[in-house]
C-alpha cells in the first residue's frame, strides 16, 4: 500500500508541474522570434546567403519597435496605426532586399497570416461583436 501510496504521489506531481506550464506560449525574445521568422522566410521565398542577414536584421528591427510600443502606449486604433506604419516601414526595407518575385511572395505571406489571424479572433470572439446583442 505504501508503494502505490508513493507511485500515486509522484504522479500527481508530475502531473501538476505538467499543469503549471500550461500550453506552451509564443517566444517572447525577439532575437529568437527574429531568428524564426527569418528561418520560415528563408525557406518559403528561398533566401540567398547575403539576403538572410538582412532580412533578419529587418525582422529584429521590427520586432524590437513594435514590444517598445506595445509597452509604451494603451492598445487602441492609435496603437494599431503605428504598428501598421511600422508594417510599412518594414515592407519598404523588405523590398530593397527581395527580389521582385520573392516580395510578391513575402507580401502573399502576409495576408495569408493577416487572414489565419482575423479567422481565429473570429473563432474566439473577438471581432468586435464582445458584448453586443444583435
Amino acid at each position: 500500500m505504501k508503494k502505490f501510496g508513493l507511485l500515486m504521489t509522484a504522479f500527481l506531481f508530475t502531473i501538476s508541474l505538467m499543469a503549471q506550464d500550461g500550453p506552451q506560449k509564443k517566444e517572447k525574445d525577439p532575437v529568437k522570434m527574429a531568428k524564426k521568422r527569418t528561418e520560415a522566410m528563408t525557406k518559403k521565398l528561398e533566401l540567398t546567403e547575403t539576403q538572410i542577414p538582412q532580412v533578419e536584421a529587418i525582422n529584429l528591427e521590427f520586432i524590437q519597435k513594435v514590444n517598445a510600443l506595445r509597452e509604451n502606449t494603451e492598445r487602441g486604433p492609435e496603437q494599431k496605426e503605428k504598428i501598421q506604419a511600422l508594417g510599412n516601414e518594414s515592407d519598404t526595407k523588405m523590398k530593397t532586399v527581395l527580389t521582385s518575385v520573392q516580395y510578391e511572395k513575402y507580401l502573399v505571406m502576409k495576408e495569408k497570416k493577416k487572414e489565419k489571424l482575423k479567422e481565429k479572433k473570429r473563432k474566439k470572439g473577438h471581432d468586435g461583436t464582445r458584448g453586443k446583442s444583435e
